[in-house]
């Protein structure tokens, strides 16, 4: 039975013929309900629920380390999952395989430094060093925002990603350390900043590199 809260029909719950009213972080929605909904699998909507399984699968891998802390933070009227699947969709390819160079791992509204890189050290231990160039008269940051750093090895994307969160600050202005896996092995490497209280990210960016 469906209720309805002013004569304009305004706000609707549940349902009056075929009509169905909800709500859901704060906007009411209508729509048409249809008891004989078929099930079509044309190979557009077969790939297109493929590519749903592989977001679903990868939001479920990052819920705990990157959509709850970090999503949950920054969505608007929506879930943080639901936010993260919207704002990456464009990384799952028509073949449901993941394009790293697009996935985006953190959102937010916090100044991200005007230059970040990524290179192999001069040393012969293996290391590599994220360095950033910060400018005070551009934007405003604190330098206690923390880095974050998360890694997804291309061999086996079944993993859960390697995480380094809150492994530098801002101040420290680069950040050394060695990446795990064999030799040949693709990593995708992203960078972020968080605020201390974690209410405030930067996006990330992303940096890839084979294991020599």
């Amino acid at each position: 039975m469906g209720r309805i809260k002013n004569a304009s029909i305004g706000a609707l719950s549940g349902k009056v013929g075929n009509l169905v009213g909800s709500s859901w972080k704060g906007t009411d929605y209508y729509r048409i309900h249809n008891e004989h909904i078929a099930n079509p699998r044309t190979p557009k909507q077969v790939a297109q629920r493929e590519r749903f399984k592989t977001m679903s699968f990868l939001s479920h891998k990052l819920m705990t380390a990157i959509i709850k802390p970090v999503w949950n933070k920054t969505a608007v009227k929506m879930t943080g999952a639901n936010s993260f699947m919207q704002k990456n969709m464009p990384a799952i390819g028509p073949d449901a395989e993941i394009d790293f160079s697009k996935l985006i791992l953190s959102d937010g509204k916090l100044d991200a430094p005007i230059e970040v890189n990524f290179a192999k050290d001069l040393s012969d231990d293996g290391s590599y060093v994220l360095d950033w160039i910060d400018n005070a008269e551009l934007y405003e940051f604190d330098e206690t925002d923390f880095l974050n750093i998360v890694i997804f090895n291309e061999a086996d994307v079944s993993v859960t990603p390697f995480l380094q969160l809150h492994c530098g600050t801002r101040k420290d202005m680069l950040y050394q350390f060695i990446p795990k896996g064999d030799a040949g092995n693709k990593l995708h490497i992203y960078a972020y900043f968080s605020k201390a209280d974690g209410s405030n990210f930067t996006e990330s960016k992303h940096f890839e590199l084979t294991i020599e």
